[in-house]
């Protein structure tokens, strides 16, 4: 096997390097360029839950307001309220006076339709008037220590006020009495007729019912939440992930809200940006893909904002593990691509330099058999012709020597002679043509003659072989046809013969019939030569227009012949620029 030249294996090595470069560094650019878009998609994804999570708050607190506002300014609170004042003023603060009882019998119709907890009546000084509960008369309010709040109410702003921890006990879900739970007020004036706020109506609000589900519908993924944190850093909704609740051990149950507080990273990231912002203007919204850890040490990304509405701030948090995935899936794929490309290519070239050496081979080796042929068939024309001339002075002799006088002995030797010498200037003739064909010494003619002249010419040379063989010669000639045709008559004439003379060694008692038609549309003249011989088996059919090849290895020893008349008009056809093929079947 010859080796591929140094430099050309050298150019190739360098080519196979050189495109695994290109295709790994298309892999990372490609890689780099899906993960800024997926980081991109993933953030505005955060960004449009954040949005929506706080439009769905300030929704909620708009109903909530209205709700109020129109208790508020319903005639049972407003007498009511007006009473419980001027009973202050008296200095009568009675648990069990008219205008409480009312009230408190408008508050009972009005929680069953509301997620209400408790009310209150406030008056002058934040002093509780009127309150679902007895413990709350006369002191002061919830809320006196978060003035704000209160001030902006007598100014006749309504307000929520954000989660907190309750002073008092609570139920849960389970109907325990829970202590520390978290609760919300939300309060608005009560007017008199003048227009004058002479009280505030304050209604206790449970947050796991109104304002927590809100949140917990706007968790981005199975990983994610949405939660809510105060001024001092502290979480102030329900977690998912937390506990809430701790029994203690004389079976008071303590709720750990607001007892969570952010972490480390997460005031550093969330937390002080909202105060800077806060401070020096509208606070903004903000939201990264960098991965920092929340207050369960759990790597996370987010979009968080200070919602006023609220008063407190908002994060939308999800882990880097969900976050990442698609990107993550997607830059494996793309490294199993890099490597597949690259070892794809690699092959590749190992499979081009193998078939490089391969078709060399085969060049060579063709070279070699076209030589070898040349050299075989100039020997064979060689010796065909030195054969021929002495054969020819034979076979002459033998025809003098039949013409002279000789007894039924001699003449019977005589002509087995002649038939002997025939046959064999016949395959010299044979041997001679396939050279010629071979080496390429055969030039066909193109001159005018007569197509019909010919084949009856050389259906008439088997006259005598259908008499002896019992056969019925037929010429089939299409009317359509003209006589005249321009080509090489003699090469025609050969290949006639070979054809009918292999239908009339293999036919006996039958027929044999040479068809001469056109084809449509193509306008081609067609050669059929017909037998109702022995046949030729399917698995053969293929083989016998090759140099000596029959198709029964008995073929010759029955019917003599060396296999080459067939081998030379597919080479005299295929010369002439036609086509033959073989129909037959077995008996």
């Amino acid at each position: 096997m010859n080796a591929t030249p140094p430099s050309r294996r050298l150019l190739l090595i360098a080519a196979s390097v050189l495109a695994v470069l290109l295709v790994v560094a298309a892999t990372k650019q490609t890689g780099d360029w899906v993960e800024k878009i997926q980081v991109q998609n993933g953030q505005e994804f955060l960004k449009a839950l954040r949005n929506t999570t706080s439009e769905a708050l300030r929704v909620w607190k708009e109903e909530e307001l209205n709700a109020l506002d129109y208790w508020a300014g319903t005639s049972v609170v407003q007498v009511a309220a007006q009473e419980l004042v001027d009973d202050y003023e008296k200095g009568n603060m009675d648990g069990h006076s008219s205008p409480l009882e009312n009230i408190r019998e408008w508050y009972e119709g009005v929680r069953s339709v509301r997620s209400y907890e408790g009310f209150f009546i406030v008056g002058a000084g934040n002093t509780n008037l009127g309150s679902s509960r007895d413990e709350d008369l006369g002191i002061d309010n919830v809320l006196a220590d978060q003035g704000a709040l209160l001030e902006s109410a007598w100014r006749g702003q309504s307000f929520c006020s954000s989660p907190i921890r309750s002073d008092v006990e609570l139920a849960i879900e389970d109907g325990r009495m829970v202590e520390g739970r978290a609760t919300m007020l939300c309060g608005t004036g009560i007017s008199n007729e003048k227009g004058e706020i002479i009280a505030l109506l304050l209604i206790r609000i449970n947050p796991y019912k109104t304002l927590f589900p809100i949140l917990e519908r706007s968790r981005p993924s199975q990983s994610g939440e949405t939660f809510l944190f105060n001024g001092k850093g502290e979480i102030a909704s329900h977690s998912r992930f937390l506990n809430s609740y701790h029994e203690r051990a004389d079976g008071k149950v303590v709720s750990f809200f607001s007892s969570i507080g952010l972490s480390a990273a997460q005031r550093r990231i969330i937390l002080q940006p909202l105060i800077n912002a806060k401070r020096t203007g509208p606070a903004s919204r903000f939201s990264t893909m960098v991965p920092f850890l929340n207050c369960r040490s759990e790597s996370v990304v987010g979009a968080w904002e200070w919602n006023d509405d609220i008063q407190m701030g908002m994060v939308v948090e999800i882990s880097e593990a969900d976050a990442f995935a698609p990107i993550w899936v997607t830059r494996r794929a793309l490294n199993v691509f890099g490597v597949i490309a690259g070892i794809a290519i690699f092959l590749t070239m190992i499979a081009h330099q193998i078939w490089l050496i391969k078709e060399k081979e085969r060049r060579e080796r063709l070279e070699r058999e076209v030589e070898l042929n040349h050299l075989k068939s100039d020997f064979l024309a060689r010796m065909s012709h030195e054969i021929r001339t002495p054969m020819n002075g034979v076979f002459g002799m033998l025809e003098c020597l039949s013409e002279s006088k000789l007894d039924k002995e001699q003449a019977d030797r005589v002509e087995t002679a002649l038939t002997s010498a025939s046959s064999l200037l016949a395959i010299l003739n044979d041997i001679l043509d396939l050279s010629k064909i071979e080496s390429g010494e055969i030039h066909f003619c193109q001159e005018s003659f007569d197509l019909h002249k010919v084949a009856k010419d050389v259906l008439h040379l088997f006259d005598d072989i259908a008499k002896e063989k019992r056969n019925t010669l037929e010429l089939d000639w299409d009317s359509r046809l003209c006589n005249t045709f321009l080509g090489d008559s003699v090469r025609i004439s050969q290949v006639l013969i070979n054809l009918l003379s292999n239908a009339s060694k293999f036919t006996v008692d039958g027929k044999v019939v040479l068809k001469v038609s056109m084809t449509q549309p193509e306008r081609q003249v067609l050669f059929e030569v017909v037998d109702s011989g022995v046949g030729i088996p399917e698995d053969r059919m293929e083989a016998v227009f090759s140099e000596f090849i029959q198709a029964d290895s008995s073929t010759s020893r029955n019917y003599g012949g060396t296999g080459l008349g067939l081998a030379i008009v597919n080479r005299l056809v295929k010369g002439m620029r036609g086509e033959i093929g073989l129909r037959s079947k077995v008996g």
